[in-house]
């Protein structure tokens, strides 16, 4: 009897260690991979040139054309996820004579003859808001632009502005 009184004891004792382990790999997988994400509010504008501040954002979808002023979206995440990634697609009215530095933290293809610019990128959520930027170069066409934007598992949200010559 004192074997079998030991034994329960330590096969409830294991019972009870696989089951809380079982629930913190539950929960810990839920964090990592079940953690859902929805898109709350999404922007196009400008951004002040001393920087892409988001204090300093204007929506708008008519830029005036001055080389050096910031461009970009804004979109605000309702999520705990602490980093996420975006695929943008850039599709300009034609060809710029130069898409500009890479970012090294991102992927970038030019297709469409280089009026398209795909980047692939991973950013941190800060207080539940991604944003990415671009600045007007003397090279760069005025017109119509169009930007897509596909947010991980997201519907792609989808902007379209446009450039205007200075008068």
């Amino acid at each position: 009897k004192l074997f079998s009184f030991h034994w329960a004891k330590i096969m409830n004792s294991l019972h009870q260690r696989l089951f809380i382990a079982t629930v913190a790999s539950l929960f810990l997988a839920g964090c990592v991979f079940g953690t859902p994400l929805e898109i709350s509010e999404a922007q196009f504008g400008t951004f002040s040139n001393d920087g892409a501040r988001l204090s300093n954002f204007r929506a708008t979808s008519r830029i005036s054309f001055e080389a050096g002023k910031t461009y970009g979206w804004v979109v605000r995440l309702k999520t705990i996820k602490r980093k996420v990634t975006f695929t943008e697609e850039f599709t300009l009215p034609s060809a710029p004579e130069s898409w500009g530095a890479e970012d090294p933290s991102a992927k970038r293809t030019i297709s469409n003859a280089g009026r398209t610019a795909t980047t692939t990128k991973t950013v941190d959520v800060m207080n539940g808001v991604i944003s990415h930027s671009w600045r007007i170069a003397s090279g760069d066409p005025s017109g119509e632009h169009r930007i897509r934007i596909k947010i991980e598992d997201q519907k792609p949200l989808e902007f379209k502005f446009e450039i205007v010559d200075k008068k």
